[in-house]
């Protein structure tokens, strides 16, 4: 009512405008379901558990070249870019794998997470919307 557009409008009445397109993706991450915004907070643990401390990075690292994975590393969770948020979870859900031999060979909570069905699921969901 009072900004920009607004402003543009009053001077030109056959104006259109429309919010850039991250305005209506962080609006719908704010309505996200209870189960889904539960899924991606446990992602951003298991993600944070790996790259946040420089031996599980390196040890994680290691396994992946063992196994001949695609990819040797999680991308970082970023709060305020969520666009890297999808990239993020695509690796994940790529490497949940060498994930999962990670956490449960370290003894991390969330490792059984990545065994079970449902929240893989809705992993992939979330990896494909973002």
């Amino acid at each position: 009512m009072s900004g920009a557009i607004a402003k543009i409008k009053e001077k030109v009445k056959r104006c259109s405008s429309r919010h850039c397109m991250l305005h209506p993706h962080a609006l719908a991450i704010k309505k996200m379901p209870p189960f889904i915004k539960e899924v991606l907070a446990e992602t951003v643990k298991i993600i944070n558990f790996i790259k946040s401390r420089p031996k599980n990075n390196r040890l994680f690292k290691i396994l992946c070249d063992d196994m001949g994975s695609l990819h040797t590393s999680l991308l970082p969770h970023t709060e305020i870019r969520w666009l890297s948020r999808g990239k993020g979870l695509i690796r994940l859900f790529e490497l949940r794998n060498e994930v999962g031999i990670f956490l449960r060979d370290n003894d991390f909570a969330l490792g059984e997470k990545l065994c079970d069905e449902r929240w893989l699921m809705k992993l992939a969901y979330l990896a494909d919307i973002f």
